[in-house]
């Protein structure tokens, strides 16, 4: 373990980043691409410039390499490239060309997306992963305190984990232990708008990390009409964030509902 942490500490300082870049788009449509690249009996994870549209000729297509790290230890005859972010050869799984893990049942749970834009309009297009291996869970680079092979992941959203599990119970961003009995696949639902996210069990309501104390699992659902991502139903009562409304509350939205 201590080995590890050396590691991803020294992808946090030479990357800076803690997602992988899958592509970026510059001002004037320059589109580059991230991967590993065999060169002889070495390989390189970076980034190449793939097409550059708009020249004075009109579109062209040039390749010009840049940022190229060599993946330091790899075994050349078994190295594969998993995504733009992960390699692997038979004994080590690689981040961004940095030995990330131990190729020990390595697997790809998910995965979720986010863009960054910079001040010069250049827009990095980022995509990480949840995975684990035989003994450890990682959100991204985060490595989440939890029990590997009972690991299940429940929903990931723009930004990491949003619910997961394991034979402790269900977490909230894989730290907060909000339920303490693990669900079957049929056992629950995910519900989400522009407001919230809502987890359902055949027991309990959870809004991100806050139960719903009198929701009704069963006929819980969104109130989609008239656009109110605040407000949740079931078939008793209406819930303002969570919170269960007061008749008036009810009367007033469906006023309001009804002049929209």
């Amino acid at each position: 373990m201590h080995k590890v942490l050396a590691l991803l500490t020294g992808i946090f300082i030479f990357y800076g980043s803690f997602a992988c870049i899958v592509y970026e788009e510059g001002p004037e449509r320059v589109s580059w691409r991230y991967g590993y690249i065999k060169a002889g009996n070495e390989i390189f994870y970076g980034s190449y410039l793939e097409t550059k549209a708009l020249s004075t000729d009109g579109d062209s297509v040039k390749t010009n390499f840049r940022k190229l790290r060599k993946a330091v230890g790899v075994d050349i005859e078994t190295f594969q490239e998993i995504n733009q972010c992960y390699g692997a050869d038979k004994d080590r799984v690689y981040y961004q060309g940095v030995e990330f893990v131990p190729n020990d049942n390595f697997q790809i749970l998910g995965s979720y997306d986010s863009d960054i834009t910079y001040r010069d309009g250049t827009v990095e297009h980022i995509k990480d992963y949840v995975i684990k291996t035989s003994d450890s869970v990682y959100d991204g680079l985060k490595f989440l305190n939890l029990d590997s092979p009972s690991f299940k992941l429940l929903y990931a959203g723009r930004g990491g984990i949003i619910y997961a599990q394991d034979k402790t119970g269900i977490y909230y961003k894989g730290v907060k232990k909000i339920d303490s009995f693990p669900v079957k696949e049929n056992e629950y639902r995910i519900l989400g708008n522009s407001g919230h996210i809502y987890l359902i069990t055949k027991h309990r309501v959870y809004m991100e990390d806050k139960m719903i104390k009198e929701a009704d699992p069963s006929t819980f659902s969104i109130f989609e009409e008239g656009g109110f991502p605040e407000i949740s139903m079931d078939k008793k009562n209406y819930y303002k964030n969570g919170e269960k409304m007061t008749s008036w509350e009810v009367d007033k939205l469906f006023k309001v509902k009804k002049e929209k």
